[in-house]
Parts: structure tokens; C-alpha cells; sequence
């Protein structure tokens, strides 16, 4: 976690979003608490689709 510099927090992994009725699952949310925002990361080889 050093790499994604100071601050930073992680939050959750294989986090569960619904947007417009879909839903999907991001990999890791990491959280700035000098910043106050959220970082998610979606680790995929293909596109991105609901589940």
C-alpha cells in the first residue's frame, strides 16, 4: 500500500455497487482519509459487464 502514497486505507475487497439496475462487484476500494475519496480498483483481463 505504499505505492498508492500517504493517507490511504483499505476498505473493502469484492465490494458489491449496483448502478442503473446492475450490479458489479469491485475488486478492492481503498479510502484517502487526507483526501476524503474513495479509490476502487477493477482487476480484469476482459470488459467489464454486470453479474
Amino acid at each position: 500500500m505504499l505505492e498508492l502514497g500517504n493517507g490511504f486505507s483499505f476498505v473493502s475487497r469484492q465490494k458489491r455497487i449496483h448502478l442503473d439496475g446492475d450490479e458489479f462487484f469491485v475488486d478492492l476500494v481503498f479510502y484517502n482519509v487526507i483526501l476524503f475519496f474513495a479509490f476502487s480498483f477493477f482487476m480484469k483481463i476482459s470488459s467489464i459487464s454486470s453479474m
